[in-house]
């Protein structure tokens, strides 16, 4: 019934709005027309920009959700401007809902500047399964010497009691990892944006404002290939993330090719320890830990029983898995069924026999008999 009346809900009034920044010491203003938020970064910024790229990408996110065209006379690359665009052009093809593209004139294109290779990278940091692998897997093949941990994203502010918990665990992590981490606090959901869509604007934005002091950005993939199309349209996918990017500062996807499971494993058995660290809990926002009850922490609790192993210490409650898979509720949605499906039957393929897996199995089964065929 929600659906349907998001379907019926009219289209917003289209907004003209002109693109300002003001600045105030280490602090941003963002401004689009009557709307403002804020950005800053515990890392040393120029004084004088090249470029306010990073406020685009912001504003973008606005303009997106609230039918705002976008006129601005600040300095933007035309790699940011061309990215843009095509997000608009991607919005449009994909029709996802409450997204509205709208024209985007830009004023004052400048040149781009030279790549810079010899740079270290920044990764984007939340403890969470994703972003911890693709750290690792970044230890490997990548030069990255910072992770980068968004106050405003998941927790309102610096001062929230579970960003100061999960910003502890994530210190930790990047500790182990031997990374110095960048905090950026930013305010830009006060006026809602549509999240699940258009995330990764804000994780651009944020890789951008610090973009002087690194060659590239990482942020790390949520779903393989195959995964996506069971999850489309998603604001994390490697289509998103590859427009996000340029040859001035590429951003690279790193996960991509891993199931959740896998990724799982890598962390848990890997002898740094990292594993006793992770945060993924997103249901209980009172702590930046794992309550063990809510539907991620389960799923994450799977994702770790397929290595053959539990590990308790991690959550605050660790009732049966077998009884609270028998207790999942069954997703509304045609999206979160099919999202639900490629999550547990990653899971069900590499869980060890027995009753946690027969669960699973039950669910696997009750929620394919939901799901609508795709395809034509």
């Amino acid at each position: 019934m929600k659906q349907f009346f998001d379907y019926l809900r009219p289209k917003p009034t289209l907004e003209k709005a002109t693109l300002k920044v003001k600045r105030n010491g280490d602090r941003y203003e963002i401004i689009l027309g009557k709307r403002s938020f804020e950005i800053a970064s515990n890392a040393s910024q120029p004084t004088d920009r090249e470029n306010y790229d990073f406020a685009l990408f912001g504003a973008l996110a606005m303009a997106l959700t609230h039918n705002v065209e976008i006129t601005t006379d600040l300095p933007i690359s035309q790699s940011a401007a061309d990215a843009a665009h095509e997000i608009n052009s991607l919005m449009e093809l994909w029709q996802s809902r409450k997204i509205y593209p709208s024209q985007l004139k830009f004023n004052n294109i400048i040149e781009m500047a030279a790549p810079k290779p010899d740079l270290p990278g920044l990764i984007c940091l939340s403890g969470g399964i994703d972003s911890t692998f693709a750290a690792l897997e970044s230890q490997d093949k990548l030069n990255i010497t910072h992770g980068m941990l968004i106050a405003g994203a998941d927790y309102p502010s610096m001062e929230n009691p579970g960003f100061i918990s999960l910003k502890s665990r994530v210190e930790k992590i990047a500790s182990i990892l031997k990374l110095e981490l960048i905090i950026v606090e930013t305010s830009i959901r006060k006026h809602g944006f549509q999240w699940e869509m258009l995330h990764t604007l804000n994780l651009a934005m944020c890789l951008n404002l610090n973009a002087e002091q690194f060659g590239y950005g990482v942020v790390a993939a949520d779903w393989t290939a195959a995964q996506e199309f069971n999850h489309h349209p998603w604001g994390n996918n490697r289509t998103l993330v590859s427009a996000l990017s340029s040859e001035q500062f590429p951003i690279h996807h790193i996960g991509s090719d891993h199931t959740r499971s896998q990724k799982t494993r890598k962390i848990i058995k890997h002898p740094s320890g990292v594993g006793h660290k992770i945060s993924v809990c997103f249901e209980d926002t009172t702590h930046g830990g794992n309550c063990g009850s809510c539907s991620k922490c389960i799923r994450t609790r799977l994702n770790i029983l397929t290595s053959g192993k539990e590990t308790p210490e991690l959550f605050r409650h660790n009732d049966p898995l077998e009884d609270l898979v028998a207790k999942l509720p069954m997703p509304k949605y045609q999206a979160r069924k099919l999202r639900a499906l490629a999550v547990m039957l990653d899971i069900r393929d590499d869980l060890p026999e027995g009753p946690v897996k027969e669960a699973v199995v039950n669910y696997v089964n009750k929620l394919k008999s939901r799901i609508l065929p795709t395809g034509r």
